[in-house]
């Protein structure tokens, strides 16, 4: 019997995994879906980082979970998919942004692992953006209609009790604290797909680097700009477990504050890895 899990990505700094040498004025961007153009982190990431935790903590048989150069593991990682994308709101100071696609694929994908989310069918028009119940982002001057502000565009506000649901229940599995579910629900958003787009490519954190020469002074050629997925990103993904014992079982659940991605010593990558529900296959 297997085990499809979900599992849930959220970063507390940037999170840098690149994709080479870039062709724009971002010298080492991060990696992106060739379809969409959003934001991920590869499985293999993620199961790499796991893979040291388990070393360290000593939590069991490391080669029969994660596989060794010459055989497979029983643990298989899905690439974590972006869910919500941290947006600079006028009001209430950012936005967990998202759109009707991510979250059609992120329905779709979680019914594997036995987590049901509320269907979202319908599209949103590119000037709206479907706000949750109580949400602090919009703001109504007069006797104008209410309006958002995300980066540099005007959006109007429509309070939707589908957002609401659909908020709600990823800050059940995303957040322990009260506070922090609310904070989630009150700065949810939904976005048409293509304003979600041009959120993806100019929202994330991009950071200026240099390096410093023999007297004090930048190197020659030593300044490069470098992409990360911003603080309070939320991605998720599958792992498949095949046949696992319950001593496995048992080490995929709860969560763990982890490093992933490049820039370990600076602090970024730090992000806490979520198990979600699970649900066996045959």
């Amino acid at each position: 019997m297997s085990i499809v899990q979900s599992y849930w990505l959220y970063a507390y700094s940037p999170i840098h995994v690149g994709a080479g040498q870039g062709t724009g004025f971002v010298d080492l961007p991060v990696v992106r879906e060739k379809v969409t153009g959003w934001p991920y982190i590869p499985g293999t990431s993620v199961k790499g980082v796991l893979r040291d935790e388990w070393e360290r903590l000593q939590l069991g048989d490391v080669h029969r979970v994660f596989g060794t150069q010459d055989r497979a593991g029983l643990a298989t990682f899905t690439d974590a998919r972006l869910v919500c994308l941290p947006v600079a709101s006028l009001f209430g100071t950012y936005a967990y942004v998202t759109c009707p696609l991510i979250l059609q694929r992120l329905s779709r994908d979680m019914a594997l692992a036995g987590f049901d989310l509320p269907d979202w069918p319908r599209s949103v028009d590119v000037s709206q953006a479907r706000v949750a119940e109580g949400s602090k982002l919009g703001f109504q001057f007069q006797n104008a209609d209410p309006s958002l502000y995300l980066l540099e565009f005007c959006l109007k506000a429509d309070m939707c009790e589908l957002t609401t649901s659909v908020a709600r229940k990823l800050a059940e599995i995303v957040f322990e604290e009260e506070a922090w579910r609310q904070a989630f629900v009150e700065r949810f958003v939904v976005v048409n797909d293509q304003m979600f787009q041009l959120f993806s490519e100019q929202g994330t954190q991009v950071d200026a680097h240099i390096r410093m020469g023999d007297h004090g002074t930048v190197a020659n050629g030593a300044l490069w700009y470098e992409e990360s997925l911003p603080p309070e990103s939320l991605l998720a993904g599958l792992v498949a477990l095949d046949d696992p014992t319950e001593d496995v079982l048992s080490n995929f659940t709860g969560r763990r504050l982890m490093q992933i991605g490049g820039n370990a010593t600076t602090g970024c990558g730090q992000s806490q890895l979520i198990f979600g529900p699970r649900k066996a296959v045959n």
